[in-house]
């Protein structure tokens, strides 16, 4: 059984885990004016104030992108990299996240779910998640723990008002369709790296892999909004889809910049 195979690993989960929910989603803050100007004033000096903000989202998103372009442009000089170009991935519909979603896995349909709104059904799933998590973290510490990682990232059960705004942007309100209620994320230093952890979740992990996304890093594919790219591995933990995400420190360092 591969869940008993990774929990009887000797790889043990790596000291520096990342359980912050800021970790996978910024806030913008902006300032409040000062209190003694009048209400005209603070309206008005509000309204510049989220203008220019907002402005500066827009062209920080632009220069970003510009920068994760360059970055991409020199992974595709690694020796290594028309190899991970022609590889196609498992169950990868080739969305980009956003626009022409083609997604071909989902979470398993149940009877109960038939008289139930999509709200308590994100709900069930969140549990469900919750139940899955410590599995997935032993497999991923196990992946980690074979290629000398330090760090895994594990991040926040997905709220289900949060899923269920993601299933109506992205999914025509199917939330089923959010298979990221229970994800963690690795890091990977150079190619030859990624190519060697796909190896190792094929070789052992085989039996609950569902989808392995490899086409945001294809030269001829789109990114994601903003420049970024990375690898998504889904895999069935007791019937529920989780999400592995694989990120290329290269870029992922840009990110956190």
């Amino acid at each position: 059984d591969v869940m008993d195979e990774a929990e009887a690993s000797k790889s043990s989960i790596p000291k520096n885990i990342v359980a912050d929910e800021t970790f996978w989603e910024e806030d913008q803050i902006i300032a409040p004016l000062p209190s003694s100007h009048s209400s005209v004033e603070k309206k008005f000096e509000t309204a510049v104030t989220s203008a220019w903000a907002f402005f500066r989202f827009i062209d920080g998103l632009m220069f970003d992108s510009r920068l994760y372009d360059y970055k991409f442009q020199q992974l595709q000089d690694d020796p290594l990299y028309p190899y991970l170009n022609s590889l196609v991935g498992i169950a990868d519909g080739g969305e980009d996240g956003y626009i022409n979603e083609n997604k071909r896995i989902m979470q398993k349909p149940k009877k109960e779910y038939m008289n139930q709104s999509p709200l308590r059904i994100c709900h069930s799933l969140a549990r469900e998640a919750v139940a899955a998590l410590p599995k997935l973290q032993v497999i991923c510490a196990d992946i980690g723990g074979r290629l000398g990682m330090q760090t895994i990232a594990v991040g926040p059960i997905k709220k289900p008002t949060a899923a269920l705004l993601k299933s109506e942007r992205k999914y025509d309100g199917n939330p089923l369709l959010v298979t990221d209620y229970c994800r963690v994320s690795l890091f990977v230093a150079d190619i030859a790296t990624l190519l060697a952890l796909i190896e190792i979740v094929l070789s052992k992990y085989s039996s609950v892999v569902r989808r392995i996304k490899l086409s945001n890093l294809k030269s001829t594919h789109s990114s994601l909004i903003g420049g970024y790219r990375d690898c998504k591995i889904n895999v069935d933990i007791e019937g529920h889809i989780c999400e592995i995400q694989v990120h290329l420190e290269s870029l992922w360092n840009l990110k956190e910049e």
